[in-house]
């Protein structure tokens, strides 16, 4: 029993195994996630967007980037019943720092949140706009869709079927939402100008796409039957003018490219592929080799990333994959930008679930030689040694008592706590403030009812400000 119980500790080594650097346990119901310097400082910071459904949880969370060195530490959190279904940072009005969007519920309500940027990427300060509706809103996107130098928002609902525009106001704000009731039943919306003449045109894929074609006198429609899910608005092929990207899931995977043809709004040259090992729609574009071209980065609920290269003319790779732990998410979302500095683009993917997750956010740094890694390329052993705080447990495998260690570099606020394999909380050891310095504390192996654990995988986890900074895998026997 003892040899099992050994094989077991060590296969969960491996299986768990979560990296300071690179897995981070934020405010649950992660949805989305966006990148985006908001302090000015030259480095980028990670802004989560939470379904958080009650007041009391947690609807946006911000992460420092600390000495722009791609590790990250909780900076601040905003609470309120948000949707988080796509929580962006724009410049809303003429100042030069971006402010965040999200989506906030009041007496079945939705309204657009803005929150106002001190210019310190500080964002006490905010507005809300109702959008007269209590439909749920299935995405929302921004643009500048009157070609006025202010970024619009644009959203749908696949209930009520319509989707409907915020034009910024200039001072600011929002005006009252602009509705429009010609929906096909939808899955997203993006923006982006089609025929270059300096407005943003509105696309929709769903059991159709539809691009809105904006000009002043109003929308010219165009439509084409073919059914998409996910959509993204980028100029592939580096010619001058925008393509449209499109994935879709219905029983089997099939990407294609709407090449445009010198902007004549609705003369596209499509481009379909159909990629092996590929199961999900979900998706972004950005250059991950340094090359100029967009490449394309698929987030399934489950299992590894896939990574496709653009060749150029509308060629591209097989999907490769990047790694990341799974745990037992619902769905996941991704974002890309340079987090350590070193010129190349990394990935941030959050995991969505209901409850706790050993970890709900994963960074995979982009090494520039193809691989993506746990830990920052730009900072040195020293930079990284700052921020470690040492953790141990032992005997392990542990029969009764169980003895925990731990160093901290600076006075933090500290929880430890015991987790079954499949996330359920068994015991939260100590929730508190602590000095700098090493601290010794004993789990008797009792649960939170005090009732001894059964003979089993555990996790314990060190939590230091809120972050998962070090996890082990325990057998009691």
């Amino acid at each position: 029993m003892r040899k099992i119980l050994l094989i077991l500790a060590g296969l969960l080594m491996l299986s768990f195994y979560a990296d300071t650097r690179s897995e981070y346990s934020i405010a649950i119901k992660a949805k989305s996630v966006c990148l985006n310097d908001i302090d000015s400082d030259g480095g980028n910071e990670i802004i989560v967007g939470h379904g958080s459904g009650s007041s009391d949880n947690t609807a946006i969370t911000i992460m420092d980037n600390l000495n722009n060195s791609g590790i990250f530490e909780i900076e601040n959190t905003y609470d309120y019943i948000g949707r988080g279904i796509n929580v962006f940072a724009i410049r809303v009005n003429d100042d030069e720092h971006s402010d965040l969007i999200n989506i906030y519920e009041n007496d079945d309500t939705k309204n657009i949140r803005v929150h106002y940027n001190d210019g310190n990427g500080n964002f006490s300060e905010y507005s809300d706009y109702s959008l007269n509706t209590s439909s749920t809103i299935f995405n929302i996107d921004h643009g500048d869709i009157n070609g006025d130098g202010h970024e619009d928002i644009v959203y749908f609902s696949h209930v009520d079927f319509f989707w409907a525009i915020c034009y910024n106001d200039g001072n600011g704000g929002f005006e009252s939402p602009i509705v429009y009731s010609d929906l096909y039943p939808a899955f997203d919306i993006t923006c982006g100008d089609m025929d270059g003449n300096g407005r943003d045109d509105i696309i929709i894929g769903g059991a159709a796409v539809a691009i809105y074609y904006s000009y002043d006198t109003g929308f010219v429609k165009h439509q084409y039957e073919h059914t998409e899910h996910s959509l993204e608005i980028i100029d592939f092929d580096l010619d001058g003018d925008n393509d449209l990207v499109s994935a879709t899931w219905l029983g089997g995977f099939e990407m294609e490219i709407a090449e445009n043809i010198n902007n004549e709004p609705g003369n596209f040259n499509i481009h379909y592929y159909q990629p092996s090992g590929l199961y999900t729609n979900t998706f972004i574009t950005s250059d991950f080799n340094n090359d100029s071209l967009p490449d394309l980065l698929f987030t399934p609920s489950k299992g590894p990333l896939k990574l496709i290269y653009n060749k150029d003319s509308f060629n591209i790779t097989e999907a490769q994959t990047v790694n990341i732990p799974t745990y037992w998410e619902d769905a996941r979302k991704s974002a890309s930008a340079d987090m350590d500095g070193n010129g190349y683009n990394d990935i941030v993917t959050v995991r969505y679930f209901h409850t706790f997750l050993p970890s709900n956010l994963n960074i995979k740094f982009n090494d520039g030689e193809g691989s993506f890694v746990n830990d920052p390329i730009t900072s040195t052993n020293q930079t990284l040694s700052q921020y470690k705080n040492e953790f141990k447990c032992y005997p392990n495998p542990f029969k009764d008592d169980l003895t925990i260690e731990f160093k901290l570099k600076h006075h933090a606020d500290v929880e430890i706590s015991v987790y079954s394999i499949q996330g359920k909380l068994i015991k939260t050891i100590i929730r508190s403030k602590k000095k700098g310095g090493k601290h010794t504390l004993k789990w008797r192996g009792l649960d939170k009812a005090a009732k001894p654990c059964k003979p089993g995988a555990y996790i314990v986890y060190l939590k230091v400000n809120g972050i998962i900074h070090q996890s082990v895998k325990l057998i009691k026997y």
